[in-house]
């Protein structure tokens, strides 16, 4: 009986310490339940207002709640955002149920977003009007629906995206696409979630009927606005929705591909640079991640390549080093991919079809592949001579050499040159009298001397701009067609021999040399002066024949005395008027740059043609052509001095070496140019700048009154250990100002 009586009361104590338990656990749950109901019971002010008023409320609550499409309904939602947003938040503070005000709340909403579309407005003001009324009812739920319901559909973007009335067949709402965008940025991470999905849903699409898009007018505005998504730029999204937008970009019609080319000209600057930092971003991080090229790069390049084209298109406002990509310049076997363009197979992708990606580092080596293999032909061409006619007792050679005085440079060359002769192959010159050998430094000095002589003023070949420092072809030179055709050849043989030559032209020979066509943007660089006054002849707007007095003729100054040459016949008594100004500054610049030097220009670009005229040449602008020609202007030692390979017990930290590079640094701009003409036989730096230049200082013995020694050929410079810094100072100055010739130590 004890034991009994015991257990009952032991189960009776464990039951009520277990209710106890479930008490204590649930109680904080019914505290907040109870905070709950208190902060959604309606305010007491809104509760003790007039019966008139919330009897408005519900009647508009109501009201919302009929079907949304209803015609009633929408012609009476007011189209002022801010009315809209008082009446969203007023429903919600009414003493309806809170679910049911939710709903005529959001109903609401979502009528002025359709009332707004019905009335014309933009896709980009409606969403941000939307937005605006979301923010301040702070609900986004309807807008989470508009986004996921808009952006998947193409017939949304479509329409929604195209100014209405216009007339333009392209005429695309770029403000109100950035407006959208703008917006949906604002809002809290649902929002931008259902912006993704939205569009990855719609590119899945467009990936699967991308070839049969072929209606610009009505198809095109949905490519802009997933060009112009924000989410395309970061980083989480470039593995799907970017990689396919450009997969989607790559398989256009040939037609759309011409419309979207037409609608990124009309870009501005800033749209066509983020563009341009969109695709840039892909293909790094592409490349960088999977350390491979795959479809996907190939084309985003692509692509770039319209974005390229676009901006040329505007008068090139991004500079051509914005199209360049780090990555491929410094991971790219650019020997496999210029073997790959040279074997042009069907289906091989080479980035030398896509010059625009690369720099013009990149783009030397090329060259330097192509001139080799170039090279190596000659030498088989010229070999293969040799035997067929070999009972002619013909001399056999691989090298193009020239053997020549240096009081007769010009006389020597020409004597020795003949175009027959393959000029592709490997210069090697020998100045009679001297006993240098050419292992590169030879004839770099040959170059100079050359260019030096056949630029004088004694020749009268080309006329010299004091104020500019540039050389341009005289009209009146009595030279002959094959000393034009001399300097064009050496321009080319520069090129293929790796040397940089000090001449002086104005961007405009470039050009011409491209084939590209000249005007009046060309004249800033060849005569300020000259571009500056027709430009405001161009833009007057007054009485132009009063004011300028000018004749349809062009003027020069030969042998002291003024000569007109007539632009069109009768021109001399022919006034330049508001009407046909322009043709006359057409018809002056074209006489300028190409009728009155044609004779003298058409030889030299022959003899440069009969060169360098090649595939890999190509590959090169104006810009990267003058740089690969004459070199960088700018000589940046300090990248010199980091790259700089010390042999023979010097390092950065000997004594020598680091009084030779306060030296070098305290020279002025002639004294830099004149020591990097000292140990490299030019005064400019490599298209890829001095860091690029494998410079070499080797201890060159004791202490000595041994002058320093440079090997031109191998940009070696031998510096004796000089105890102090003065000494070094004088001797490298003494050998620098009397350096010229070979032999001298």
């Amino acid at each position: 009986l004890y034991a009994s009586f015991f257990s009952r009361y032991l189960r009776l104590h464990l039951y009520l310490l277990f209710c106890c338990y479930l008490f204590v656990l649930c109680l904080p749950f019914f505290f907040f339940f109870f905070f709950f109901l208190m902060i959604r019971r309606p305010p007491r002010s809104t509760l003790s207002s007039s019966s008139a008023a919330s009897d408005v409320y519900k009647r508009q609550a109501e009201e919302c709640t009929l079907p949304w499409t209803s015609e009633h309904r929408v012609s009476s939602i007011p189209m002022d955002p801010k009315q809209t947003i008082k009446l969203y938040t007023n429903i919600l503070k009414t003493s309806l149920p809170a679910a049911q005000a939710a709903v005529a709340a959001i109903s609401l909403a979502r009528a002025h977003f359709q009332a707004a579309q019905q009335q014309g407005n933009g896709l980009g003001k409606r969403i941000s009007d939307l937005v605006e009324v979301c923010r301040q009812a702070d609900s986004y739920t309807e807008l989470v629906k508009m986004v996921g319901g808009v952006f998947c559909s193409s017939d949304e973007l479509n329409h929604g995206f195209v100014k209405q009335g216009s007339g333009m067949p392209f005429d695309l709402d770029l403000e109100g696409i950035e407006r959208a965008y703008t917006s949906i940025a604002q809002c809290p991470e649902n929002v931008r979630n259902s912006l993704a999905n939205a569009s990855e849903t719609l590119l899945h699409q467009l990936c699967q009927v991308a070839m049969t898009l072929d209606q610009p007018s009505t198809q095109l505005a949905q490519l802009v606005a997933l060009l112009e998504c924000p989410l395309m730029m970061e980083l989480e999204y470039q593995t799907v929705h970017t990689q396919m937008l450009m997969e989607v970009l790559h398989s256009l019609h040939d037609d759309m591909k011409q419309a979207l080319l037409q609608a990124l000209t009309s870009y501005d600057v800033d749209r066509l640079e983020r563009k341009v930092d969109l695709v840039q971003q892909f293909i790094t991080v592409r490349l960088y991640s999977d350390q491979k090229i795959d479809k996907f790069v190939v084309y985003a390049t692509k692509f770039l390549g319209v974005v390229f084209e676009a901006n040329r298109a505007q008068g090139s406002p991004l500079a051509a080093q914005a199209f360049y990509n780090d990555a491929i310049n410094s991971e790219l076997d650019i020997k496999h991919d210029f073997v790959r363009w040279r074997k042009n197979k069907p289906g091989d992708f080479s980035f030398c079809d896509c010059p625009y990606i690369l720099d013009p580092g990149s783009k030397s080596k090329v060259l330097q592949f192509d001139s080799m293999q170039q090279q190596r032909e000659a030498h088989m061409e010229s070999f293969m001579q040799a035997h067929m006619e070999s009972y002619m007792q013909m001399d056999y050679s691989p090298y193009l050499v020239l053997q020549v005085h240096r009081q007769s440079l010009v006389f020597d060359t020409l004597a020795q040159i003949s175009f027959d002769q393959n000029l592709k192959k490997s210069l090697k010159v020998v100045f009679i009298g001297e006993e240098g050998i050419d292992e590169g430094g030879v004839k770099k000095e040959y170059f100079q001397l050359l260019t030096n002589e056949l630029f004088d003023a004694q020749y009268g070949m080309f006329n010299y701009d004091n104020v500019r420092h540039h050389f341009w072809f005289n009209r009146n030179s009595f030279e002959s067609d094959s000393q034009f055709k001399l300097i064009g050849a050496l321009l080319g043989m520069a090129i293929y021999n790796s040397v940089i030559l000090d001449v002086r032209f104005p961007m405009v020979v470039f050009k011409k040399l491209k084939g590209e066509n000249v005007g009046l943007d060309d004249l800033a660089d060849f005569d300020p002066d000259l571009h500056r006054g027709f430009k405001q002849m161009l833009e007057f707007d007054g009485d132009v024949a009063e004011v300028f007095c000018q004749k349809f003729v062009y003027e020069y100054e030969w042998l002291g005395e003024k000569c007109e040459v007539e632009l069109l016949p009768g021109g001399a008594e022919m006034d330049v008027d508001k009407q046909n100004r322009e043709q006359f500054v057409d018809l002056y610049i074209a006489h300028l740059f190409n009728v009155s030097v044609s004779q003298q220009f058409d030889a030299f670009s022959a003899g440069f043609q009969a060169v360098a005229g090649g595939a890999a040449l190509q590959l090169f602008d104006a810009t990267e052509l003058e740089q690969l020609i004459c070199g960088s202007h700018v000589l940046d030692f300090e990248a010199m001095e980091r790259h700089t390979i010390y042999d023979d017990g010097y390092d950065k930290d000997h004594p020598v070496i680091k009084a030779f590079w306060e030296i070098v640094h305290s020279y002025t701009e002639e004294e830099k140019r004149s020591l990097l003409t000292f140990c490299t036989g030019s005064d400019r730096a490599p298209i890829r700048g001095l860091g690029s230049l494998q410079f070499v200082i080797t201890r060159g013995g004791p202490d000595s009154d041994r002058l320093p020694v440079a090997h031109t050929c191998f940009n070696h410079l031998l510096i004796p250990e000089y105890p102090t810094k003065d000494k070094l100072a004088g001797k490298l100055s003494f050998a620098i100002l009397h350096s010229r010739g070979f032999g001298m130590l």
